[in-house]
């Protein structure tokens, strides 16, 4: 069952992925999906799981979601 309170916080309070300490932003929400409850759930999860900020790590939320083809791009290549 979907969590309102957290869904409120969320948004109320989430900007996007990024990092506010660097000398250029590119802040955007841009991960596509969340076609369903379960999907939002664990999103929304994720996002409190790290520290329900303003802004977090795209890699590490991406990661935590299962989002790996969109996080590709945020990676170095091994």
């Amino acid at each position: 069952m979907l969590d309102e309170d957290l869904l409120e916080r969320f948004c109320d309070s989430f900007v996007g992925y990024g990092n506010l300490d660097a000398d250029v932003w590119f802040i955007g929400m841009e991960e596509g999906g969340g076609q369903t409850e379960a999907e939002i759930t664990k999103r929304l999860q994720s996002w409190q799981d790290l520290g329900s900020e303003s802004v977090v790590d795209i890699v590490k939320f991406g990661e935590s979601v299962e989002l790996e083809e969109h996080i590709r791009w945020f990676v170095k290549p091994t």
